[in-house]
């Protein structure tokens, strides 16, 4: 009986028009939010088109791949040494000082050498900051792995000396290409964003009721009890979106795969300037699946928070209109602590977990389980309320 009344209630969303409108706009942003994103990786090409960033990516592989994978003094002082050699040739650079590169064998060897550089530059620069001019001020027969583990760790133990412990853990990089899986990790917050603005718009129309067809009536004849229908409604939202949200992920992800590779998701994310500063001592797959579930939690939350509001007001269009205003007014706000437990916020923070332990003050771990409490509270106050007109 319930597999039938989740039927209906998915039927009522799954219509021609609505089928359309999804797959429209979901293909329109995924294919412009990918497009933009293999534009601004970072890959340097001399010249501005999408097939040139794709060469430069798969050049970018190849020369990787090449690199000895557990990384060594001599590699990194080498490395280091073709990058300022090309970053201090004035011949590189235009009249206004940007970098224009036109040897093929200089792109190649600055591809290949700057995840490296921008690992030491993120090493030596002041706290919170990326100085490339630290470079010059360098002497780079000095710098080893070791030295760069010792200024790592105490950075870390200037943030929250709690994870020094952690910090014994991680005494050598496995170096390599990983490209794929850094942009994925940067591009996963707008992919849920808009998740989430798909999901609010599914839950009104599952807990909206036409007057001309009033689906709870049709309910009502079957089941008894308010609070089962809008659990009958709960659960069926709780499954679309969930379909929904992880196939766009899936999608999405697989696109960036197909350009970039899946090679690099064992190593550590400390191979990435962006991830330097992290304690945690995960690879890339899965710093992947954190994003990934705290972006599922956060979908929850706007999935119920909207369910409840259309619940109260039994009009779709306010539900909506306070539900995007939930989620992108928070942004305005990053600021102030109270905020950060927002649904849009949490998402950006979870990049946060992977650089830093607490975010104004609170542990960054706690808001997956803050957010998971907050489903649970909105779904159990969306069970329980009845019908103003029932009351």
């Amino acid at each position: 009986m319930v597999k039938k009344l989740i039927f209906i209630e998915i039927k009522k969303c799954i219509n021609p028009k609505i089928i359309f409108a999804f797959c429209f706009f979901t293909i329109i942003f995924l294919s412009t939010f990918f497009l933009y994103s293999i534009s601004s990786t970072d890959v340097y090409v001399n010249e501005f088109s999408i097939n040139a960033k794709i060469d430069g990516i798969s050049a970018k592989r190849d020369a990787q791949a090449k690199i000895e994978k557990k990384l060594t003094d001599k590699e990194l002082r080498n490395s280091l040494k073709g990058f300022t050699g090309i970053t201090n040739d004035k011949s590189n650079f235009d009249s206004t000082g940007n970098l224009m590169i036109n040897d093929s064998e200089s792109i190649k060897m600055f591809n290949k050498y700057s995840d490296l550089a921008n690992l030491v530059i993120r090493a030596y620069s002041p706290m919170y900051s990326f100085n490339p001019d630290i470079l010059n001020h360098l002497d780079l027969n000095d710098i080893t792995v070791q030295s760069i583990f010792v200024n790592r760790e105490n950075n870390i133990k200037t943030i929250n000396p709690d994870f020094s412990d952690k910090l014994k853990e991680q005494k050598y990089i496995d170096f390599g290409y990983s490209l794929g899986w850094q942009t994925l990790l940067n591009d996963l917050p707008y992919i849920q964003i808009y998740s989430m603005i798909i999901s609010l718009i599914i839950a009104a129309l599952i807990f909206f009721v036409e007057k001309k067809c009033n689906m709870n009536m049709i309910l009502r004849t079957l089941i008894t009890k308010e609070s089962k229908i809008n659990f009958i409604k709960a659960i069926t939202v709780l499954i679309m979106n969930s379909a929904i949200y992880f196939s766009i992920v899936l999608i999405y992800s697989a696109l960036i795969w197909n350009v970039f590779g899946l090679e690099g998701w064992n190593m550590k994310i400390q191979t990435s300037y962006l991830f330097w500063l992290s304690p945690l001592n995960i690879n890339y797959f899965q710093a992947y699946m954190v994003n990934v579930l705290i972006g599922y939690l956060a979908v929850l939350v706007v999935t119920f928070f909207t369910s409840l509001l259309v619940k109260i007001n039994e009009k779709k269009y306010i539900g909506e209109l306070l539900s995007i205003l939930f989620i992108f007014i928070p942004f305005m706000f990053n600021n102030y602590s109270f905020f950060c437990f927002f649904p849009s916020n949490v998402i950006q923070l979870s990049r946060n977990i992977l650089n830093f332990s607490r975010i104004n003050g609170i542990n960054s771990i706690y808001l997956e389980f803050i957010a998971l409490l907050c489903v649970a509270i909105l779904l159990f106050f969306l069970v329980c309320r009845k019908n103003r007109k029932e009351i």
